[in-house]
């Protein structure tokens, strides 16, 4: 039961933020409007989204760019675009975010909890 404490954590943080950050009327509160008017141009979106698909249904992705991609960093990075391009909203992608690594780490067998005890 310990090793589902910080899974359900993450959920209830994502289901919470994202309801939170609704402000009346259903606009949701934008804390970093210049922030999200950057990912929002098509350039960076279309560069997030293959980057997101790692092109593996095109060709082989470059050894470098597999290596970016294992670390740490880069996954919650990818982990964040994945939910931005979800929800084109900061607040919600951060919250997305959380929602999604609880669920995908409640979904785990316990072994494979065992395997990837922080979620990444």
């Amino acid at each position: 039961m310990r090793d589902l404490a910080l899974p359900v954590a993450l959920t209830v943080v994502g289901v919470t933020g994202i309801l939170k950050t609704r402000g009346a009327g259903g606009a949701n509160v934008n804390f970093f409007p210049g922030l999200e008017s950057g990912f929002r141009r098509p350039l960076m979106l279309g560069i997030l989204s293959l980057l997101l698909t790692k092109t593996s249904t095109i060709t082989e992705p470059p050894r470098r760019l597999t290596q970016i991609m294992s670390t740490v960093p880069a996954k919650i990075f990818f982990i964040f675009m994945a939910s931005f391009l979800a929800s084109p909203d900061v607040e919600n992608a951060v919250f997305l975010s959380f929602l999604l690594l609880g669920i995908i780490q409640l979904l785990r067998t316990k072994e494979e909890r065992e395997r990837h005890p922080y979620i990444l």
